[in-house]
Formats: C-alpha cells, structure tokens, sequence
C-alpha cells in the first residue's frame, strides 16, 4: 500500500511538531530519461524476448496513474490547456476518472504477453507504454511517466479539431485523445517488466478505460462552460471535472464501518467514555446499507435543508452541515468521515449514565452518537449536497444519514445489558470476536510488537551495541524493561479514537503520535504499529544521538520520539490506532492515527536520557537484571 506519513516528536513538558507532505492532489511531475533510454510507445513495433513478470501497481502508482490523468483532464475543462500556443475550449461534461481494478486486473496480464501492437479487446479503450533501458526506476515512476509522454502527443503532432479522426489521428495524438476522451470515467492500469537480463529488457504499462475513447467522427469532448452540461447525476464539479452527487463507495464503506466500529465495541463490552467501560450488549444488530435510505437521504439533504425532515415514519435521522472557512472544494467523502466521527465523539464529550434514554440523558447532548449505537436499527444510508446559496464565510454542505428502524424513543434502552450476543433476535446469528481489522485497538500480537520494537532498541543501547549515524553509543547503567499497561492503553486508544492532528493537553503520560494515509482500505492494523515504532527509531539514524542530556538543541534536531522511546525511566507503555477514514486534505486517502503513551513520560530538558556506565549497575533495587538483554527487570 501507498503510505504517507509525519511523525511528531513530544515531551511532557516541551512538544515539537515536524510534518512533511510529499504528496498533493495533481501534483506535478518532471520527466527526464537518462543518455542510455529510450522510450516506446503503442504505435511502434518492438522485438521483446517473452521474459515478462507482471506485477500489480503499488497504491502509490495507482495514485500516480489516476492523479496524472484527472489532472490533464482538469486543465483541458478548465480551459486552462494551451497547444502550441493556442488555448484550447473548456469542457463543458467532462466526467472525472476513477481507479477500476476490474480493467487493471485484464491490463496487466496483457501486459504480461509483453505486447507489440494493442489488444483485440472491444468496448475498453487501451493506451500502452513501453520503456526500454538497461536499467529501470521504480514502477511507481513509470506510473507519471506513461501519462505524460502520452499527453505530449498534442503538443508534439499538434490538435486542430475536437471531431476525432480516426485514420488521420491515430497515430498522432491517440493515446491523448484516449485520455481527454469527455465520457470516459474509469481507468485500470497493470505493468509487466519484459526480456529481464537480456539486452531488450523492457517495462510495459498497460491502461484500459471505460467507456472507450476515439470514436471515429465524435466529439473528443464538447465545448463550454467548465461543468455547465454535467450529466443530472454529476452535479460535483471538483476541478471542473463532473462527479456524481453523494457518497463514493469509498465513502459508504467508510460511514457503516464507522458506525459498525462503535456498535461491535459496546457489544463486546470495550468501549470506554469518560473513563467509563460501558457494559456489553446483549441485542446489538449489525447495519447494513439500504439504497432506499441512501436515495431519500440525498433527496432531503438536496434542498439544503436548516433541520431534520419531518413526517418521518419510523425513520431516525442524524444531520451534519459544514461550513469552509475559504470557498474550496470539498470532497464529500471527506465530510462522511468527518460527520461520523464527530457524532460519536457526543459520548467521550458527555458520556452517559445509563442505557434507558430519559429526556434528561438526551438533552446532554448523546442525541446522533445515541441513534448510531440503537441497537434495534438495522440499516443505513446517507446522502450529501453542496448547497451553492450557502454561508457568504464559506461554502456549505449538508450531510444527511437515515437509520431503520428509529431510535431515541425515549423511555426506551439504546441497548440490552448483559452477555454479548445473547439476546440476538431469531435468525440472527452472533459475530462473536470483534469486527475485522479496519477497526481499532491493537491486537494482542500488536501490541507485543510494539513493546519488542521498544526493547531491541533499549537493549542495544543498554548493552552499549547501538550505532546511531555511524556513532557507536555508550551502555546504559539504568535502563528498564518496557512492557504494556492496560491502563495508559485505554488513554492511547481513547485519544487516538478522535482522530487528533496534535498532541493531547494535560495528559501526565509522554506520548509519541504517527500518521499515515493509504489510498487503500486499511485491513491489518497492527501493521501500522510496528511501521510507526520503526519511524521514530530512525530519528537517531537520520539525525544521530549527539549528547545524553536533553536540551532544546538536541530535542529540536528531530530526535523527539527516539529519545521517548530509550528514555531509561519509562517502563509501560500503551498504544491506540484508528483507521480515520478519508482526509481531504490528502487527495481523499484514509488516515490511520497511531497513538503510544508512555510512564514515566521522558523528553525533559536538563536531564538524561540514561546514564551512561556499565551496563544494568544501577538498577532500581526492587529490579534485577535481565542478562540477556541488559534491561533492568
């Protein structure tokens, strides 16, 4: 999976924050080939020795491939494309591209025949790729690269006419026509590297699209202004590109696993607010997304309403608006996630004292978390619209889900007490182990990881074995053995359930945070665990461990969350994740926040890392030595 991340370092008393953004939406890219390339491309015949492994794009090249072609097609919508020196006509419907992994898959494995001419496939348009050198980058690159040397074909053979033709054209700019095609929506790309070890060794990429491109005597795309001949359904105009009204599929998983998260963890009786663990759930159904729900939900939230529908019919409703602080582009999916995770921050907010809900309970505030908890409501959909007469500070959108049956009737439990699953209704039958790994908390080999990727470290330093930047490090006389705490757990995993961009305030544990967003969807979240430790460990690879005293000089070089994890007197530590959902601040990509807290907190100014001398001969004197490791125990 395609991984960004920003790692923070903290201290109980001073805190740093250091983030880089390596990736942004339509970012560009340079092109250049070394004095020993050559690139193919479809319409030239090349002799390949048929060595081919085909291997899938990674989500970073996926990303690349679909990121190149939305951004040429933006520009061209926009008006903002100029062929040498003309400035071509905006688009008036030009449809924004989306990943397929059904026409990736096919491409790929017809990359693998390392092609010389393009497939028979009918209906699927097809652009290929061919780059042939002694040495190859990574594919990822090759992902930006295919695009663009494709999209050169208008400004090297020249565009006089938006009416393709094909016998004049094809060979000219077909593989930019293919890519600027207007009703053209989906995009999957495979690649296969050719000939290894051979003198022809070459990369082929591969891309197929729907609907097909250059259609003899039609329209590459229709004129006017950007997005005003949308389709009824398209009504988004992202960077003049036409998208559908509503939640993505992305967005729809996102929102039921959400909800689902919350509901699977009171049912197993592990959900915590306000330092509370709340009991299981004897009758907690899981929800399933109903079409019905999602079409009415986004036919009311369409008339940009200011409150809750009415005449409801057994229909419970949550609502969300959200205001921009600049007029932007929003992508909806982002507010999905966004909706979610705020109703259910109403109970680590105000928490609440007992299932039966009084009028009393429900005017604290729980109202939207109480609906999506509801044991009783089985189903779900939402709808989502931007409402163009919004607020003059910014623009407005209005977020509606709808849940069958209602819930909140006062009077009435938001769920059964008791063992998990044993009130479950005739039919049903019981998920009985937590929900799959899009969902939080660490398991217990998680968190075992954790603790050891923590351990190898001290102990290297401890014994006196560590290198940090070509620096061999003295031993440590009093390092301690870390190992897990439920308690400093549960802080972790509370805080990391809010999804934070910063550190928490007033917490009297030290704390180190990780983010990382993946285009794809998160499905083992130890993972992150493990990738987060080795992050903050690098800081002392990249950076170096020039003095053991703290000071802002050493803190500030980078090394924060390295130092917190050998601070010699932190002994327990506790981690929580969260798959976050889509960030719109990063093109969409979910979000997972890594959360480790630690006692004793390190990282103060004016005091030691560890103190240097032979290994383990000032431990604590209820501790003992642990030989192996030279960790006191």
């Amino acid at each position: 999976m395609r991984s960004i991340l920003l790692f923070p370092a903290v201290s109980s008393r001073q805190r740093h924050f250091q983030s880089f953004f390596p990736f942004a939406l339509f970012s560009f890219f340079s092109l250049v080939f070394s004095s020993h390339s050559v690139v193919l491309y479809s319409m030239r015949t090349v002799l390949l020795l048929l060595f081919a492994s085909a291997i899938e794009f990674s989500e970073q090249g996926k990303l690349n491939l679909l990121n190149a072609h939305n951004e040429y097609r933006s520009k061209l919508a926009l008006g903002q494309f100029s062929v040498r020196g003309v400035k071509k006509p905006a688009a008036s419907r030009m449809r924004k591209m989306s990943w397929s992994d059904k026409l990736a898959v096919p491409a790929g494995k017809f990359a693998e025949t390392c092609p010389k001419n393009h497939s028979e496939v009918k209906q699927i348009g097809e652009n290929i790729f061919w780059h042939y050198s002694n040495t190859f980058n990574t594919p990822e690159e090759y992902g930006t690269q295919a695009p663009q040397k494709w999209w050169q074909e208008f400004e090297t053979n020249g565009w006089d006419s938006l009416i393709y033709n094909h016998v004049a054209q094809r060979f000219q700019i077909g593989h930019a026509v293919q890519m600027a095609w207007h009703e053209t929506s989906k995009v999957g790309c495979g690649y296969a590297k050719c000939g290894m070890g051979t003198p022809d060794q070459t990369l082929v990429v591969v891309c197929r699209y729907y609907k097909k491109g250059n259609m003899e005597g039609e329209s590459i795309y229709e004129e006017g202004a950007t997005c005003s001949k949308c389709p009824e359904e398209y009504q988004k105009c992202p960077f003049g590109l036409c998208e559908k009204e509503g939640f993505s599929e992305t967005g729809k998983d996102f929102i039921l696993t959400r909800h689902n998260e919350l509901r699977s963890r009171i049912a197993l009786g592990k959900y915590v607010t306000r330092n509370v663990t709340k009991e299981p759930a004897t009758n907690m159904l899981k929800l399933n997304w109903n079409a019905t729900l999602e079409s009415s939900s986004q036919l009311f939230s369409s008339g940009c309403p200011a409150g809750h529908s009415k005449n409801r019919n057994n229909i419970g409703e949550n609502m969300y608006w959200w205001t921009s602080p600049v007029i932007t582009e929003t992508d909806s999916d982002s507010l999905g996630n966004r909706s979610s995770n705020l109703w259910e921050s109403e109970f680590q907010r105000y928490g609440w004292t007992e299932n039966k809900l009084s009028q009393d309970v429900f005017n604290t505030g729980i109202g939207h978390a109480s609906q999506m908890s509801w044991a009783r409501t089985s189903s779900i959909g939402c709808g989502v619209s931007k409402c163009t007469g919004g607020s003059i500070e910014g623009t407005e959108y209005v977020v509606v889900c709808q849940y069958y049956p209602a819930g909140n009737y006062i009077g009435l439990n938001i769920y059964e007490s008791g063992e998990t699953c044993s009130a479950c209704p005739n039919g049903k039958k019981c998920e009985s182990t937590s929900l799959p790994g899009v969902y939080s908390q660490f398991t217990a080999i998680g968190q075992q990881e954790i603790v050891d990727a923590h351990n190898k470290l001290r102990s290297s330093l401890a014994k006196g074995t560590y290198v940090a930047k070509g620096t061999k490090q003295p031993s440590a006389t009093n390092m301690k053995k870390m190992i897990w705490d439920a308690t400093v757990a549960t802080s972790a995993q509370n805080y990391a359930n809010t999804c934070p961009t910063g550190h928490s305030k007033g917490s009297a544990y030290g704390e180190n945070l990780y983010w990382s967003w993946t285009s794809g969807k998160p499905s083992a979240l130890d993972t992150y665990g493990t990738v987060a430790s080795a992050a903050w460990e690098k800081e002392f690879q990249d950076y170096g461990l020039n003095s053991l005293t703290m000071d802002n000089a050493l803190f500030n070089s980078g090394i924060g969350h390295a130092t917190q994890m050998a601070w010699a007197n932190s002994n327990l530590i506790g981690c929580g994740v969260k798959n976050c959902g889509p960030d719109s601040t990063m093109n969409n990509m979910n979000r997972i926040s890594v959360v480790c807290q630690y006692k004793a907190p390190g990282n103060y100014m004016g005091e030691t890392i560890y103190q240097q001398g032979s290994t383990c001969s000032k431990c604590a004197d209820s501790a003992k030595c642990d030989t192996a490791s030279g960790l006191c125990a």
